[in-house]
Order: C-alpha cells, then sequence, then structure tokens
C-alpha cells in the first residue's frame, strides 16, 4: 500500500495514512493529447501525437489551434505546434474513401501516419489502374503506398 508521495511511472501521487490517494496528479501527456483532441475541430487540426514528453498538435489553422492550446500549456504538458497540409476532417475522408473501394483496388490494409500526416495504404502491387484511382481522389497528396510492387504504367 502507497503512503504519503509515491511515484509511479514517472508521476507524482500523493496518498493518506490508509492509503487513499487524494486523486491529484500530473496529467501524463497522453491524456492531454485526448484532451486536446477533443477539443479541437477536426477542420483545424491534423492529428495530435506525443513524442519525448511533449504534445504536439499538427494543424492546418495555427490560429484556431493556439486559442484552444494556450489554456492548456500554462497547467500541463509542453505542447508543440506544427504546421501540416491536412486536416483530420481531410485524412479521414481519404480514409472512408479508400476504406470503401479497399476491395476493387487490392488495398489490404489502411492506416494513418499522424507524425507524417498522411494515410498510409498497404497493397499487393501498385498497377496502372490503382495509380489513376490514388491520383483523383480528392486530397490524393496525402496518400502515402507503405507496401507494394509497383507496376510501370504508361503515362
Amino acid at each position: 500500500m502507497a503512503v504519503g508521495t509515491a511515484e509511479i511511472y514517472g508521476k507524482s501521487y500523493n496518498f493518506s495514512e490508509k492509503g487513499i490517494w487524494d486523486g491529484a496528479a500530473d496529467y501524463s501527456e497522453a491524456a492531454i493529447a485526448l484532451t486536446l483532441e477533443k477539443r479541437l475541430s477536426d477542420e483545424d487540426f491534423g492529428g495530435v501525437y506525443v513524442n519525448k514528453g511533449a504534445v504536439v498538435v499538427m494543424t492546418v489553422n495555427e490560429d484556431a489551434v493556439l486559442k484552444v492550446v494556450e489554456k492548456y500549456r500554462k497547467k500541463f504538458a509542453p505542447i508543440i505546434i506544427k504546421k501540416c497540409e491536412y486536416s483530420a476532417k481531410q485524412l479521414e475522408a481519404v480514409r472512408k474513401e479508400l476504406g470503401d473501394n479497399m476491395k476493387k483496388h487490392g488495398i489490404s490494409a489502411i492506416g494513418t501516419e499522424i507524425m507524417k500526416n498522411r494515410v498510409v495504404v498497404n497493397v499487393k502491387e501498385v498497377n496502372c489502374e490503382l495509380r489513376a484511382y490514388l491520383d483523383n481522389i480528392d486530397y490524393s497528396g496525402c496518400v502515402e503506398i507503405e507496401e507494394g510492387e509497383i507496376i510501370a504504367c504508361d503515362d
């Protein structure tokens, strides 16, 4: 049983003589990231992640994000704002489009790489039909092919 101040996973917690936690603790970076993700408009931010003890907020609209981030910056972990090209809403639209057409285009997996601000797809091969499809979807610049043999196409 913990009594007094105890460090758990690098954070300090206070416990009474009976081992009852006082409810106060440092917010973890992950909790702050989740809170910011809920508070930010998916049209303004491109994702939130934790990197080396700092919360990184990707954004297409620095002014809108800064208004939300400032109150958390003063109380909790270091928060870095990083400019990105695509919003969370745009990334999700691309993920949905790709998800709706996975079978048709031989896409085996779809993921989001927040740090790169990209939607990542895995395919067995990148043929001419898939390349044309990817080039013509909205925000096609955010799609990155992670795996797959590339077939030469006549352009």
